[in-house]
Formats: C-alpha cells, sequence, structure tokens
C-alpha cells in the first residue's frame, strides 16, 4: 500500500509538465531511440525506430521532426527536448 506521502510525490509534475514516473519513463524510452550513446537522437536513429514501429517517413519527414522538437536546428534532440515535446 502506498502511503500518502508517496502518492503526492508521483503527482509532482517535473519541468517539462511530467509526473515523476513519466519522466523515468522518457528517460528509457530515449535510451532506446539513442543507439549509439551519444546523448542526442538523430536523423537516422529516429528513422530507423519509426521504420521499427512500422512508420517508415522519408529522410525529409524525419528531419521536419527533428525540427518541430529541438529549437536549437542542430539536427539531433537532446533529452531535453525530448522531454518537452513528451510533456506538450
Amino acid at each position: 500500500k502506498m502511503s500518502s506521502l508517496d502518492l503526492d510525490a508521483r503527482k509532482q509534475l517535473t519541468e517539462h509538465g511530467l509526473t515523476l514516473e513519466e519522466d523515468q519513463k522518457c528517460s528509457v524510452a530515449f535510451e532506446i531511440f539513442d543507439k549509439d550513446g551519444s546523448g542526442y537522437i538523430d536523423a537516422v536513429e529516429l528513422r530507423r525506430v519509426l521504420e521499427m514501429m512500422g512508420q517508415p517517413q522519408s529522410e525529409e519527414a524525419v528531419y521536419h521532426m527533428i525540427g518541430q522538437a529541438s529549437p536549437s536546428r542542430d539536427r539531433t534532440i537532446s533529452l531535453d527536448d525530448f522531454k518537452q515535446v513528451i510533456g506538450e
């Protein structure tokens, strides 16, 4: 049985508007996307995961997705960018 303190902690939102549990799940998902462990998701990694999910995308579409997620426009998605998109 969870104490009320545990429930309150789970309801707190991170800076991205995620619960602590959602934040942790985002970190795990990010690691799955970030195949080379660079700390960023690039177009090749994103495209590969989308294909594995049965949602193949053109190179142009993948770069568009990255551009939407990454305000720095450096053609990669950081963990912070990833969490921001998920929290929206």
